[in-house]
């Protein structure tokens, strides 16, 4: 799961970034942000699901998978013309994104610990 904790958080990052150097520089494509990287952390979010037991779990990811649900909620409220909701997902993309990427990262040094600690016995 280390593995995959370290080309998670890579992925996470090079998508960010690459997304947010294409804002700087003015293009509409910045907008790619949002399927890009939420995509990408939708996919990590069901594989941290689906192997729960091997790795510690932050205490903020049932949180995040609670407010994951209530996006997609939105997201479909969305698609049925609510402009409110577009404007919350525009607010709320970008927040969640930082907040995945915080749960990941503690996640992967408390894994990174715990190895360590196991190794001195």
């Amino acid at each position: 799961m280390i593995l995959f904790k370290k080309i998670d958080l890579l992925i996470q990052a090079l998508c960010t970034f690459f997304c947010v150097w294409i804002a700087v520089k003015g293009s509409d494509l910045g907008l790619l942000f949002y399927p890009l990287v939420g995509g990408w952390q939708v996919i990590s979010t069901s594989v941290h699901a689906g192997f729960r037991s091997h790795y510690y779990v932050h205490k903020h990811r049932r949180l995040y998978h609670w407010f994951l649900f209530l996006g997609v909620l939105l997201l479909a409220t969305l698609l049925l013309g609510s402009i409110i909701a577009g404007f919350i997902m525009l607010i709320a993309g970008p927040i969640m994104a930082a907040w995945y990427f915080y749960i990941c990262c503690r996640e992967f040094s408390l894994l990174t610990f715990k190895k360590a600690v196991h190794l001195k016995r």
